[in-house]
């Protein structure tokens, strides 16, 4: 009788730990299955954050190139106005010395 339930008792010790073991299987299981969703999640996002960054860094080229051109447009305009100036002045000049030469011719 103390063996049948010293085997009954060690019966029900195997089937708990059976148990437990299915429950550890299944566990491992949903935990393999959860990394393998974040590692696709993380590569997603891994390749978002990729093309956001080749995107910034053509628009940084894009805008450096727009930068030089407004620069170089801006310096040539900066010289036209420089030489509009100058022939402004030149005129003035050229008109006061034709109206002194008007003025001397009158006089």
């Amino acid at each position: 009788r103390a063996e049948a339930t010293a085997a009954k008792l060690e019966l029900t010790t195997l089937e708990t730990e059976r148990e437990r073991s299915h429950e550890l299987q299944r566990a491992l299981h949903e935990s393999r299955l959860a990394r393998e969703r974040a590692e696709h999640t993380a590569a997603t996002r891994l390749g978002e954050l990729e093309a956001l960054q080749l995107e910034l860094e053509h628009n940084k080229l894009s805008s450096a190139a727009q930068h030089e051109a407004l620069k170089c447009e801006l310096e040539t305009l900066g010289q036209k106005l420089v030489s509009a100036l100058q022939e402004e002045e030149e005129l003035r000049q050229v008109a006061i010395i034709e109206r002194e030469r008007a003025a001397r011719a009158e006089n």
